[in-house]
């Protein structure tokens, strides 16, 4: 080979590094957008539709076991990622999807705090419409010669040991009498927004070269890669930076069960644990986790709620034959519970609640 057709392909190497390089930046940069690390950067923002992703109207918690929280007092409607519906949102002056409640309760009112994430957030569905507000209004129906409150203190993207915190921070300030946790099958693992922010920038840095290496972790808030599997949620304390690696895996969710029950016995409130989803429709991963997740609550004692149970029956009596194609989920896309799932909830919560 002469030197010119060397240095041609020489150049025509360089070329195509420089075109992936400057991809790979631009993906970068792209993800950036929706971390955890920009968006505790600025306030509360809106996109050009007049819509706001979640990744807008999150910022730094205090507790670091709690890594991000809802900023108070938001109003707007909320983006949903996986298509229509998009949400009308009110957060109270906690950052909660809740009216505002006194921290001291009234004389013969009972209240019920709740814990979870997305699933007990409501995700798409109408203010007043997820759960426990169908819950309080049920309760008012059911038994009217009780006064009940429940509070809605649940985050989208939390874990169950953020959860717990949260009770810690806010929960047990309002003296609950129940605390409703939402179990989901990712209550294991790390929100999957929460990483790095790149430096897309730099020139101290090859991008392409990372991602040869296999794009090893970086931590400034926290980075958390995906699994081989192309997983959006991180199981692996292995794979996290030591910051978070006690809010990750199954030692770590059970940790936070314990530590529930322990406050449980100490505050003298009675724990619920719900779960959404029947057994046998999410894979052989995620059942197993439903599975061991349930088996825990119930070793500590806790009430448990299977509303997948009532979601098969009622499947089976309609002859509803896909689950997260029917009217129990919010779309044919997104597994989120619909209204007609939170009113199961609403309705099972409501015959299981302690007298």
């Amino acid at each position: 080979m002469r030197a010119s057709e060397i240095a041609l392909a020489a150049a025509s190497v360089v070329a195509v590094c420089g075109v992936l390089e400057l991809g790979l930046r631009a993906r970068e940069w792209h993800e950036e957008r929706g971390s955890l690390a920009r968006a505790v950067a600025q306030p509360a923002r809106l996109r050009p539709d007049g819509r706001a992703d979640l990744g807008g109207i999150v910022r730094l918690a205090p507790e670091r076991r709690r890594i991000y929280e809802l900023i108070p007092n938001t109003r707007v409607v909320l983006n949903n990622w996986l298509g229509f519906p998009h949400t009308p949102l009110q957060l109270n002056a906690e950052g909660f999807r809740d009216v505002d409640h006194p921290k001291e309760k009234p004389p013969g009112v009972r209240r019920i705090v709740g814990i979870g994430d997305s699933y007990m957030f409501g995700w798409g569905v109408a203010t007043g419409k997820d759960y426990l507000s169908q819950l309080e209004e049920r309760l008012a129906t059911v038994r009217p010669n009780e006064r009940w409150e429940v509070l809605n203190m649940a985050v989208p993207g939390y874990n169950t040991a953020m959860e717990v915190e949260t009770l810690i921070a806010h929960g047990l300030a309002y003296s609950p009498d129940v605390v409703v946790v939402g179990f989901c099958w990712n209550d294991t693992d790390l929100p999957n927004f929460v990483r790095a922010p790149p430096e897309y920038l730099s020139l101290r840095r090859s991008f392409l070269v990372d991602f040869v290496r296999g794009r090893l972790a970086r931590a400034d808030i926290v980075d958390a890669p995906r699994d081989p599997d192309g997983k959006l949620f991180e199981s692996d304390a292995a794979r996290v930076p030591p910051m978070y690696r006690d809010l990750v895996g199954w030692s770590a969710f059970e940790a936070a069960l314990d530590q529930l029950a322990e406050l449980a016995r100490r505050h003298g409130f009675v724990v619920m644990f719900l779960v959404f989803e029947p057994d046998g429709v999410g894979g052989p991963i995620r059942d197993a986790r439903r599975r061991r997740g349930l088996a825990e609550a119930q070793k500590r004692g806790f009430v448990l709620v299977d509303v997948g149970a009532l979601q098969a029956e009622w499947m089976r009596r309609r002859k509803i034959p896909t689950f997260y194609k029917s009217t129990l989920t919010l779309t044919g896309i997104d597994p989120h519970p619909s209204v007609l799932s939170h009113w199961l909830a609403s309705e099972l919560l409501a015959q299981k609640l302690p007298r």
